[in-house]
């Protein structure tokens, strides 16, 4: 529980209107169907519909105060905060409700067209087999130190997401990996979550339909690497990208902290060699590593998605024979072969 000017503090043009009071608040809500008593109702603009709409139902569930893009009618006793979006006011009154739980966790988000959930899975092995306990976030499945969660959303609002972040850091977990969307990133949902690691996959003109035009969505994924290095974590960050995808440089350019490539075309910092593909699995030659890196899923694609685990694991300081042992011990993404 905090106070509501505890959670409001960092929130830019914000300005209090209707009853300047300073109530404690036992959580927030964005949706009214979730307010329970003492909660703060954050009015956020969904794709179909507006929770300005429902701030009514949020009070008569017993929500202590609002926070909007509008001057609202108030009861007399509610505090409304009136900032200039939501949106990212909810990402920040959820971190700093729970604590700034990203700060305490080694957190890694991959992005790109293709190939996002393999590779969170492949380093999620990679780690775990390391012994870091480590939480993944996902399409096809959420996990929490090897414990299946319901999984949604690609990447959940930023309220929820601090939520699974907060209960990673009580679960003692080391590392986060989660796949990051470009919607993600255009509504703000990762918003405060500061990233240790991002990674570029690759970038077709596939999703577009949530974006205006190809130019759009090419932004709305660099907005990962714009982020990484600001904030208050003093932790090593850098980037991973995918060498052999022309848009790679676009990303290096934008972003402020070292990027390690990985590849197979181009020559890269991490490029496989004598790469063999069978109907049932995929392996490859990769300097520094004395034994071939065997997969049991096959496709090039595949060898991409291992790479760019490889990439970041070698980085993290995981040692070969490790790395190795796991992606020939991961069986593959549940559903996917």
């Amino acid at each position: 529980m905090k106070l509501l000017s505890e959670l409001i503090v960092e929130l830019e043009g914000k300005e209090l209107y209707n009853e300047i009071t300073d109530p404690p608040i036992r959580d927030i809500a964005y949706d009214s169907r979730q307010v329970i008593p003492g909660s703060l109702f954050v009015c956020i603009r969904g794709l179909r519909t507006d929770g300005h709409l429902y701030v009514r139902e949020a009070l008569s569930r017993g929500a202590l105060a609002v926070v909007s893009e509008r001057l609202l009618l108030l009861p007399a006793g509610i505090p409304g905060v009136l900032v200039p979006d939501t949106r990212l006011a909810l990402a920040q009154m959820g971190a700093a409700f729970h604590g700034y739980p990203g700060r305490q966790l080694r957190v890694i988000g991959i992005t790109g067209t293709n190939g996002k959930t393999s590779s969170t899975h492949f380093l999620e092995a990679i780690l775990s087999g390391w012994g870091k306990k480590t939480g993944l976030l996902g399409t096809i499945t959420n996990r929490l130190g090897g414990r299946k969660l319901p999984s949604s959303l690609t990447t959940p609002e930023s309220l929820d997401l601090q939520g699974f972040l907060a209960e990673m850091v009580r679960k003692e977990c080391s590392y986060m990996v989660m796949e990051v969307s470009s919607h993600a990133l255009s509504l703000l949902r990762v918003q405060e979550t500061e990233f240790d690691i991002g990674v570029f996959t690759n970038l077709t003109r596939d999703h577009l339909d949530f974006h205006r035009d190809f130019e759009d969505y090419r932004e709305a994924k660099g907005i990962l690497f714009k982020q990484l290095g600001l904030g208050e974590k003093k932790s090593p960050k850098y980037a991973v990208m995918n060498g052999d995808d022309p848009h790679c440089n676009y990303y290096r350019q934008i972003t402020r902290v070292p990027v390690y490539t990985y590849g197979i075309k181009k020559n890269s910092d991490f490029q496989a060699e004598e790469v063999r593909i069978t109907p049932k699995s995929a392996s490859f030659n990769l300097e520094k590593f004395s034994e071939r890196i065997y997969l049991r899923v096959t496709g090039l694609f595949s060898v991409y998605n291992a790479l760019a685990a490889i990439a970041v694991a070698v980085r993290e300081g995981v040692p070969p024979e490790i790395i190795a042992g796991a992606l020939r011990d991961f069986p593959g993404v549940p559903g996917r072969f």
